[in-house]
């Protein structure tokens, strides 16, 4: 009887578990067409300036688990908006990026906290729900107010489902 319930039950998985399986996501767009969705999705009037070469060497130079990258933040100094995307070669390399952005997002709610509350301590909420989510092999970093982020996501996770 234990047998056959076994059976029923590793059955049972075996048809279910493949339906609980993470969504399958396009893995062909480049990181500066991500950015370009993010910034229509943000839609606030502001201009984003991409980072230079200089921001990422700065913070992801040792990183190589990367094979693009676009971040931008917004061109209004009173405002601490700021978002990126990484795309990485394999599954592997995405879990690590995922943990490498983290850090520098943790990094940036710790060591800049003080500095951000000096001169926009408005801004502060931004920092406070700021962001990393993974979509396949991209991760993404959100640095917006909370219903903007989730709206980024969204439209991130809709466009690369769709566009597998």
């Amino acid at each position: 009887m234990k047998k056959i319930f076994a059976i029923i039950i590793a059955l049972l998985l075996a048809v279910f578990l493949p339906s609980c399986a993470t969504a399958s996501f396009a893995d062909s767009s480049t990181c500066a067409e991500l950015g370009e969705l993010i910034e229509a999705t943000v839609n606030d009037g502001q201009e984003y300036i991409p980072h230079d070469d200089t921001h990422r060497s700065l913070y992801f130079d040792d990183v190589e688990e990367y094979d693009d990258y676009f971040s931008a933040y917004s061109a209004n100094t009173s405002d601490i908006s700021e978002f990126g995307v990484f795309h990485a070669p394999n599954d592997e390399a995405a879990a690590e990026l995922y943990d490498e952005v983290c850090d520098y997002v943790s990094d940036m709610q710790n060591e800049q906290r003080a500095f951000i509350a000096s001169y926009a301590p408005d801004e502060l909420s931004k920092l406070d729900a700021a962001k990393v989510k993974k979509f396949g092999n991209y991760v993404v970093y959100t640095v917006l107010d909370k219903d903007t982020a989730n709206a980024v996501f969204k439209k991130i996770e809709v466009f690369l489902t769709q566009n597998k």
